[in-house]
């Protein structure tokens, strides 16, 4: 997926939402500033509903945070 042309404070397209239903994996680098971000956090979203509906994996990667905060 491409976001290059994503502008700051947009929310995710159809083609987005539609490429994250269609993965069997989805990897979620959570980062000091990943809760800023209101992207993030509707894609966040979208892939727990995935991971609840159709049982898609999601393997989270703690980057420079302690998982515990």
């Amino acid at each position: 997926m491409d976001d290059d042309s994503l502008q700051r404070g947009e929310r995710i397209s159809a083609s987005l939402n539609r490429a994250i239903e269609e993965s069997q994996i989805a990897v979620i680098v959570f980062s000091r500033n990943y809760g800023d971000s209101r992207w993030c956090l509707d894609e966040l979203v979208k892939i727990m509903e995935c991971h609840r509906t159709i049982g898609q994996v999601v393997l989270p990667v703690f980057y420079d945070v302690d998982p515990s905060e």
